[in-house]
């Protein structure tokens, strides 16, 4: 009869005597249970380790498919994940690694052993830890152009991420295809735009004008399916300028489209001042006029502009035929603590006039949502709906 823990598939450790387990003991574990494939371990190893393990080979692993690594103490240095990586074990069946913290740990100490992990597809990481360590020249292994292959990247909602530890963790991922981020800043997004061409699934919160960077995202990420959160707030001028946006297969977008060119107040007042002139202008018939009118008419009928304008930025989401929801409002994220410091000035016009139509050809449209606040969105656009 065989011994029964050579069946175990699932082991969790929680009692607080392992909490200072070392790389002997993770290696034991690994060893008696051959058919284990859900492993859950404190985080906490302690570094009492001896000098011979530098230099045993490594172990190799196919069993283990989803590996946890949690919190249990509340010391700050037992955070340390040194040991981890002393045990030197290759799981080249994890596919999902997870990590949860509630301490000051060392960010770096987290990416470390990440190279033990070939066939990491999905990383998910909760915290309540304000991380001090810099990633560069601490976190990665070997040199600055180390990259990790996972595809999923989860920071949860309670993580306290420095801006340029977001920068330089999405410069090394560039197989990401999901993304789940509780807030990251202009920099960090722009460096994800610019370093993961193969994203498909993409939230995210903040509490500032993304418009450039998101921008990016829709001309250089041509495989993604999903773009939501809070406060995604984009320029109109900003898409104007943008070249045309590749992601063709976007399903569900949250946007936020302000600063729409408008008439100010001087410059009204002037352009009325025109008008006035040009109809008691003598010598012109009424054709001279009316040519004169119409070459003008931009600057004329600054009304115009602003729908010219407003249309043409319609017509960028109005090419993705595969939309199936869209979201202009402007609204804060239940996830996001961070009070704006930003509004959305001269929102896009939710009218007929002003290009609404252009959005005619989304054949698989099912929801298009508009703030609450929008009076302009009158009988025709219903009818139209």
């Amino acid at each position: 009869m065989p011994d029964p823990h050579q069946s175990f598939q699932s082991l969790i450790v929680k009692r607080p005597e392992f909490v200072n387990m070392d790389a002997q003991v993770f290696q034991w574990i690994v060893a008696v249970f051959p058919k284990l494939r859900y492993l859950n371990v404190p985080g906490y190893f302690s570094a009492r380790s001896t000098g011979s393990l530098d230099v045993w080979d490594n172990i190799d692993n196919f069993s283990i498919t989803k590996l946890s690594v949690l919190a249990l103490g509340e010391w700050d240095s037992a955070a340390d994940l040194s040991e981890f990586k002393n045990a030197r074990i290759i799981f080249h069946g994890v596919k999902e690694l997870h990590r949860e913290s509630e301490e000051y740990v060392s960010f770096g100490g987290m990416f470390r052993i990440i190279r033990f992990f070939p066939a990491l597809e999905r990383f998910e990481f909760e915290s309540d830890a304000a991380f001090t360590v810099r990633l560069i020249n601490d976190g990665f292994v070997g040199n600055g152009d180390s990259v990790y292959g996972f595809k999923t990247l989860t920071l949860g909602p309670k993580e306290m991420l420095a801006p340029y530890v977001i920068e330089h963790l999405v410069n090394r991922p560039p197989f990401l295809t999901r993304v789940d981020l509780h807030y990251i800043d202009p920099f960090g997004f722009m460096a994800l735009a610019e370093s993961c061409p193969a994203l498909e699934y993409v939230h995210f919160d903040t509490n500032e004008p993304y418009s450039l960077e998101l921008n990016r995202l829709f001309v250089n990420c041509s495989q993604l399916k999903e773009c939501t959160g809070g406060y995604h707030l984009v320029h109109a001028t900003d898409i104007l300028r943008s070249p045309h946006w590749t992601c063709l297969s976007l399903k569900k977008l949250h946007i936020t489209i302000a600063e729409v060119p408008r008439t100010k107040g001087k410059q009204g007042w002037m352009l009325e001042k025109v008008r006035r002139k040009l109809r008691k202008a003598k010598g012109l018939d009424i054709n001279d006029l009316n040519r004169e009118i119409y070459q003008q008419r931009w600057v004329l009928d600054p009304k115009s502009k602003s729908r010219w304008c407003q249309r043409k930025v319609y017509s960028k989401p109005g090419r993705l035929n595969q939309l199936e929801e869209i979201d202009f409002r402007y609204r804060r994220s239940d996830r996001c603590q961070v009070r704006t410091r930003f509004y959305a000035r001269w929102p896009l016009d939710s009218t007929l006039e002003s290009g609404l139509e252009e959005l005619d050809g989304l054949s698989r449209l099912e929801k298009l949502t508009f703030g609450a606040d929008d009076d302009k969105f009158g009988q025709k656009e219903r009818d139209w709906m």
